[in-house]
């Protein structure tokens, strides 16, 4: 078992490197990888766009308020 497998951009940085050293169109199944990859990405992208939409958000106006009540000794 891998102590740090290879994460979501590790696997995108790889077939960026493999795709750019080709002096040929990329493959069909190379293509077909790279758009699962895509997908992934725009997948975690989404999932953190909603968390900022969300949670962070929340997180943020909840430490505003608190800095208000300590502020005014609240």
């Amino acid at each position: 078992m891998l102590r740090n497998p290879a994460g979501l951009n590790d696997t995108l940085l790889a077939l960026i490197s493999t795709v750019s050293v080709s002096d040929t169109a990329p493959t069909k199944p190379a293509v077909a990888v790279s758009r699962e990859i895509l997908a992934r990405v725009d997948a975690e992208i989404d999932k953190l766009e909603q968390l900022t939409a969300t949670e962070v958000t929340a997180v943020n106006c909840l430490a505003l308020v608190r800095e208000v009540e300590a502020a005014s000794g609240g």
